[in-house]
């Protein structure tokens, strides 16, 4: 191996160990540069505008005691805030249960004391989330307890800092929206992570985020969504037992420009990257350990698979020697004339191996 080679890949472990202490024990990273020459991305990780009205939901009411419905006293908040303009709804530290979704309009945030100091739980059993946002807002600092977590409804939104223990979803990304970035975010224990499906969105970025304990799938894109970045984000432990589900992140149905970069997929019982349905799906400066378990009963058990005229670019990727109970298949692709395309380039192999009707460029494998 190169020494540029080497080089690269001690800096994919530093940034993914930086990444965890940072997300997981909710520490600030006040700016967060990531260089992929020859184009920079940069995301700041923004406080609330400190000259926004700030509505603190117990003046009205609401005790986050995790025994009184809150419910009536959040809404009462969020009246005032709009009545006046817009504002943002703050939760001290605490357990606030909800007994039904919670509309947020338009140019009103919400603020916590920290994803794992603030909770807006769920009582009832709808399958329903807490909050519909309706754009140009921000939701910070906070945790949601739910079947459903959030349902974002307008365009230009931020959800910085929480976390989501959602059985069935954490982000139902359903209705058409533009601009929606997900930053230092945990979805743990949830359904999906993040499903987008019904209708597409534009212009989405989920940077330094967690998925851990996942049931389903971490990011699933099902419709035809375009310009998703997922950058930065670590894939650990998905425990589905389902046949249709059990990977990483998910693209189908014609979905475009979707980019995953900077990325680890560990221990996923399916796969870590599914694309089919002739979606197009580039993979980049990422790594793949136990992908496809021996307990998963559907097929392929691969780190990527590559289905149904999908394309699929992997590009400065690493896939490490699996442990015996997860599949030695780095990458696999349908057999034409129903197969995908995907290429290969500056990749590393270490005991995997590839499947048929694959393109490799400047890549070695280890033995």
């Amino acid at each position: 191996m190169s020494y540029i080679k080497r080089f690269n890949i001690i800096l994919k472990i530093l940034l993914i160990v930086l990444i965890f202490y940072c997300s997981f024990y909710n520490k600030d990273i006040s700016k967060v540069v990531i260089s992929d020459s020859p184009t920079s991305y940069e995301y700041q990780s923004k406080k609330l505008n400190e000259k926004v009205p700030l509505y603190n939901v117990k003046d009205y009411g609401a005790k986050g005691d995790n025994l009184s419905d809150d419910t009536d006293k959040i809404k009462t908040a969020i009246k005032a805030a709009k009545t006046s303009g817009g504002g943002t709804i703050f939760f001290e530290k605490g357990t606030y249960l909800v007994s039904s979704f919670i509309e947020i309009p338009s140019n009103i945030s919400i603020l916590g004391e920290g994803k794992l100091n603030t909770t807006l739980k769920r009582t009832d059993k709808k399958t329903e989330r807490i909050l519909t946002l309706w754009g140009d807002q921000t939701v910070q600092d906070i945790g949601f307890n739910s079947k459903i977590g959030i349902l974002p409804s307008g365009d230009n939104i931020t959800v910085l800092d929480c976390k989501f223990q959602s059985s069935i979803q954490g982000i139902q990304n359903a209705v058409t929206i533009y601009n929606l970035i997900v930053i230092n975010t945990i979805f743990e224990n949830c359904g999906y992570g993040i499903l987008s499906n019904v209708n597409p969105s534009f212009d989405v970025k989920i940077i330094n985020c967690r998925f851990i304990n996942i049931t389903s799938d971490g990011i699933e894109i099902n419709i035809n969504s375009e310009r998703w970045v997922i950058e930065n984000c670590i894939f650990d432990k998905n425990i589905s037992k389902s046949i249709w589900a059990g990977v990483g992140v998910g693209a189908a149905i014609s979905a475009k420009d979707i980019t995953i970069k900077n990325s680890s997929f560990n221990n996923m019982i399916a796969q870590g990257v599914h694309v089919e349905d002739h979606a197009e799906v580039t993979i980049k400066n990422s790594s793949f350990v136990n992908c496809g378990s021996e307990k998963f009963t559907g097929s392929p058990k691969a780190d990527i698979a590559v289905l149904s005229g999908a394309k699929v670019n992997i590009i400065d990727c690493v896939f490490y020697k699996s442990n015996k109970e997860y599949s030695d298949l780095a990458v696999y692709n349908t057999l034409a004339p129903v197969g995908g395309t995907v290429y290969i380039k500056n990749s590393d192999f270490y005991k995997k191996n590839i499947g048929s009707n694959i393109s490799v460029q400047s890549s070695e494998f280890f033995e």
